[in-house]
């Protein structure tokens, strides 16, 4: 009975030994998949900020071909303006 007892008793340490384990790299695991969606946010939020700099970029370079456009027109109004007066 005492060789049974201490087979047994081995064989709980073995399975506790390996719950413990799997209850580890399911951790792991876990901590992996964080720090990938993580990563994953970050690029995520890195391209949307790319994005809004080339939006704004695009804004800012269509705002000055409008002030240049306007600025070719009131040339053009002053050049026809001196004509008429002439």
């Amino acid at each position: 009975m005492h060789c049974s007892r201490a087979a047994e008793e081995r064989a709980a340490d073995d399975w506790a030994a390996e719950e413990r384990a799997a209850e580890e790299r399911a951790a792991e695991e876990r901590v992996a998949e964080e720090r990938a969606a993580e990563e994953r946010a970050a690029e995520e939020r890195a391209a949307d900020d790319w994005a809004a700099e080339e939006r704004a970029a695009e804004e800012r370079a269509a705002e000055e071909r409008v002030a240049e456009e306007r600025v070719a027109e009131e040339r053009v109004a002053e050049e026809r303006a001196a004509e008429e007066r002439v």
